[in-house]
């Protein structure tokens, strides 16, 4: 392309059945490819103007790859977040299947375990847990009083959330075991 022809509209014209082309041989799927291809070209069309003329067809392509990639992804994930046929579940298919008797566990259990995960936290962590979950505080006032980012606030309630799931599958693991 000469450096003349170098508008959002000439790019289209020039490079959008090629990048069509790119993204059918690498999606399987026409519908698919026809959205990753209009993304990339309204992306191109709102940064068009930092883009080299020159170099325009090869961020294109990297443009399209990563899409791509973007949208597989995606399509993994949810695949993997479906539901099983209704046919592996009991009950006639219906997957909201009652409790048995088995894996009933009483209301004290279930706060006693609570209390027992609480105790595993530090004094600063039980405090935080408090503030966030407890009183509904807000991550930049908490953040403000406590002399720190928001983003560092942000991490330590992350790290926090983690290691309250790692206490609660340990110990619902260890009560599932012990009420047989």
């Amino acid at each position: 392309m000469s450096r003349k022809e170098n508008t959002p509209e000439d790019v289209v014209r020039a490079y959008y059945r090629e990048i069509f082309r790119f993204c059918l041989s690498k999606l399987q799927s026409r519908e698919d490819a026809q959205d990753v291809t209009q993304d990339v070209f309204l992306t191109y069309c709102g940064k068009a103007p930092q883009i080299d003329a020159q170099g325009a067809r090869r961020w294109l392509y990297a443009t399209a790859l990563n899409k791509i990639r973007n949208l597989t992804q995606k399509q993994k994930r949810r695949a993997q977040t479906q539901l099983p046929d209704a046919d592996e579940y009991p009950n006639n298919g219906n997957w909201q299947y009652e409790i048995t008797e088995t894996d009933w566990i009483d209301d004290a259990r279930i706060e006693e375990k609570k209390a027992d995960i609480l105790r595993e936290l530090t004094d600063e962590e039980r405090a935080l847990f408090r503030e966030v979950y407890d009183e509904r505080r807000k991550h930049a006032e908490l953040a403000e009083e406590q002399g720190v980012s928001e983003q560092a606030l942000n991490m330590r309630v992350y790290r926090l959330r983690r290691k309250i799931i790692r206490l609660i599958e340990t110990a619902f693991a260890l009560l599932s075991f012990t009420s047989f």
